[in-house]
């Protein structure tokens, strides 16, 4: 019995978030396009754009990255490189890409 204490609580405590308190705040949309633009060249972005273009077509069509915007990019860019299982520098290329050309809020 003492088992199954242990583990429906271990079971449970899996089901919460926990709280990351070295986690950096959020960017807002703003702040990630100046930071995509700022922290990656233009041809970073071009690349990302290429990885972007051949990843991504394995699984389905290319979406136009203008029609969403970047807090919709959000909800969707982590499932898709964990998919894609790009590593993290293309990952951060791709995304460099598409949030410069995502549509405006």
């Amino acid at each position: 019995m003492l088992f199954g204490a242990c583990g429906a609580v271990l079971l449970f405590s899996n089901c919460f978030k926990k709280a990351n308190p070295t986690s950096e705040p959020r960017k807002t949309p703003a702040e990630e396009i100046v930071y995509a633009r700022t922290h990656f060249t233009d041809s970073q972005r071009v690349a990302g754009e290429a990885i972007f273009e051949k990843t991504c077509y394995n699984c389905h069509d290319l979406p136009d990255v203008s029609d969403y915007t970047v807090h919709e990019l959000d909800g969707i860019l982590p499932k898709m490189f964990r998919k894609s299982k790009l590593n993290y520098d293309d990952a951060g290329l791709v995304k460099a890409y598409i949030i410069v050309n995502a549509k405006g809020e």
